[in-house]
């Protein structure tokens, strides 16, 4: 696996000579899966860069700095098979591409001598539009300064992808991380827009980090708008595997494919704290999601919260097989839960929502929690649950709860003053057509006319075992 790959130090020992490539290289040896073949290719080896070990910075630099002069439109940087050592930071602009032959063949040992970057993109003060990177791999025996690998700022339509990132650090779980200094990043985002990552692996203090976009301000909600983060690897050291920097937000966010988090202090971390965004963080969707090993007991496989709200927010097929905490949402306006597995320890948080606004709602569906773990769902109404194990999505008494399949031994207990639809979809909302069940009389305070109340206390009573609601009132019918 790709642990191992980066633990014994990649394509090729120190020194090794590569094998001879081709200038400009056939499309099919880039595996970013975007080869943007009509771009004119400049390869790193017509620049001095030679692939056995030695320091490449200069050459590269050069490599960048001739195509980009000559075709300012956009052009092709290729680094053949062979491994480089980076001591400074590279950049590339608008439209560029940098490309490898594949994580098994292109290897790069980044060893700053001060806190920096590996890879920047960026056109300044405008949007770096169409930039294609990947099929390489990143590692660092540096563990002293802080590191980013990649850093991608204010970028758009822009497809990252086929990246092995690691280094020499340890750490639990045991992975050879990318570390270092105050922490070090496997791949930054600073804004915008549209734009696919992809088949990365990535071992790092913070392997995926979204922070501000540098060229616009926070309330305007272009840090992150349209990113879709899928088959991603990730084991975090110290932090999340995903972290959002506080005070930005997110819209469109989707994280898909399979999606592995391993270590690190939870899975997915955001809190947006803008008071007042012009444009509030909306349409998260976390799918095909397997959390382990995480390294901090009170740390949860997702967290989103914020200081005005979260409009829409969807988990689907979402598992938690480590000692964490499980969901934790703040502020959201419509939360969906499907597929949704807890196995948290008893005492744990395995859902815990709440500082809902008016009209916020929750639906959850096919989904366990484990037993004697804490599940809170605080001001959202209403509450559906349609689930296969009603005893692991217990809910509060105001919850609306639809009846589903393997739930036969529906007792009183289960549903004492809970409303249920029979007959309508989970989660519907229908005036007359709610039946009640618990133990002594029925408030007027409580349910709507034509609905009915079972009362299970008095059998044999007259009139006190069955009402219906009319004119406001309860009424006993048998």
């Amino acid at each position: 696996d790709f642990v191992s790959y980066l633990a014994i130090g990649g394509v090729a020992a120190a020194g090794a000579r590569p094998q001879a490539t081709k200038t400009p290289p056939p499309a099919t040896s880039v595996s970013t899966g975007q080869q943007p073949a009509d771009r004119p290719t400049y390869s790193v080896r017509d620049f001095g860069a030679m692939g056995r070990g030695a320091d490449e910075t200069t050459a590269i630099r050069a490599t960048i700095a001739a195509a980009s002069a000559a075709h300012p439109g956009g052009c092709n940087i290729y680094v053949p098979p062979g491994r480089y050592l980076v001591t400074d930071m590279l950049a590339i602009g608008n439209a560029m591409a940098f490309i490898g032959a594949g994580t098994g063949a292109t290897y790069f040992n980044h060893r700053p001598t001060a806190d920096g970057t590996f890879l920047r993109v960026s056109s300044g003060r405008s949007q770096s539009l169409n930039n294609v990177i990947g099929g390489f791999t990143i590692y660092s025996d540096d563990t002293t300064h802080a590191k980013r690998a990649l850093q991608l700022m204010d970028v758009s339509s822009c497809d990252v992808g086929n990246i092995y990132i690691g280094g020499s650090g340890a750490g639990t779980p045991r992975a050879p991380y990318y570390t270092g200094g105050t922490g070090s990043m496997g791949l930054v985002t600073n804004g915008r827009e549209v734009s696919h990552f992809h088949d990365l692996r990535i071992c790092a203090d913070y392997p995926v980090y979204i922070g501000p976009n540098p060229n616009t301000a926070p309330t305007d909600g272009e840090d992150c708008d349209h990113f879709h983060f899928e088959d991603c690897y990730l084991v975090g050291k110290g932090h999340y595997c995903y972290t959002v920097e506080p005070g930005i937000g997110v819209m469109q966010l989707t994280i898909d494919g399979f999606q592995a988090w391993v270590g690190g202090t939870g899975g997915f971390s955001m809190n947006d704290t803008r008071a007042a965004p012009v444009v509030p963080s909306r349409g998260i969707t976390i799918k095909d999601v397997r959390g382990e090993q995480c390294t901090d007991p009170d740390g949860y496989l997702i967290n989103i919260a914020a200081a005005a709200r979260v409009q829409t927010a969807q988990l689907t097929n979402v598992m938690s097989s480590s000692g964490s905490q499980g969901i934790k949402v703040n502020r959201c306006l419509q939360l969906a839960l499907d597929l949704v597995l807890m196995a948290t320890k008893p005492g744990k948080n395995s859902l815990l929502v709440e500082g809902g606004i008016g009209g916020s709602t929750v639906s959850i569906r096919d989904s366990y929690f484990q037993p004697d773990s804490v599940f809170t769902l605080t001001d959202y109404q209403p509450v559906s649950i349609e689930a296969w194990d009603r005893g692991k999505t217990q809910g509060p008494s105001t919850a609306t709860y639809a009846v589903t399949r393997n739930n036969t031994a529906l007792t009183v207990d289960e549903v004492s003053a809970k409303r249920l639809f029979p007959g309508t979809p989970a989660g519907a909302i229908q005036a007359g057509c709610g039946i009640y069940a618990g133990t002594g009389a029925p408030s007027n305070a409580n349910g709507r006319d034509g609905e009915y109340y079972f009362r299970s206390d008095t059998p044999g009573t007259a009139n006190q075992r069955i009402y219906v609601k009319a004119g406001g009132s309860w009424i006993g019918i048998v």
